[in-house]
């Protein structure tokens, strides 16, 4: 809500993998490769408001 308020149109974050469903369960979807950071697997998420 805070987000749509200030006018922005979508969310992106980092996940980590283990985490990816967590986060689809609020509306984000898996964008592109698998990437390391912090010498774990992320994966991009985005959800358009």
């Amino acid at each position: 809500d805070e987000a749509k308020r200030l006018g922005m149109d979508q969310l992106v974050l980092n996940a980590q993998l283990t985490a990816e469903g967590f986060y689809a369960r609020f509306g984000f979807q898996p964008e592109g490769e698998v990437f390391m950071e912090a010498g774990i697997a992320h994966r991009e998420m985005r959800r358009r408001l």
